[in-house]
């Protein structure tokens, strides 16, 4: 397809999975609905505000109880691994359940 008034083509984005797009895959509507936006956008960003506003006074405090930022820099990379780890299991978990439940046992 070309650009209106000739000149270079228009790009169009791959098509998503299930005829979704980009934008609704990412935000999720289908999970709660486009009514529902504003309110979960409201709550993470009272969550985020308040993170925002500690993270800087607790990296002080413990800048001044280790003597430098490189603990806390460990303290990250730790927190970050056990966080990806808790989603893979929670993934892993919900995926064994959606298998399980597709299951049908006969008795033999």
């Amino acid at each position: 397809m070309s650009a209106p008034g000739g000149g270079q083509p228009v790009r169009r984005p791959p098509p998503c999975p299930r005829g979704r797009h980009d934008e609704e895959a990412r935000n999720g509507p289908e999970f709660f609905g486009s009514a529902h936006d504003g309110t979960i956008s409201g709550v993470l960003a009272g969550w985020l505000t308040g993170a925002r506003a500690v993270a800087p006074v607790i990296a002080g405090w413990l800048h001044g109880v280790f003597g430098g930022y490189e603990p806390i820099l460990w303290m990250l990379v730790l927190a970050t691994a056990v966080a990806a780890v808790a989603a893979v299991a929670a993934v892993a978990g919900r995926h064994a359940e959606i298998v399980a439940s597709r299951i049908v046992l006969t008795p033999t």
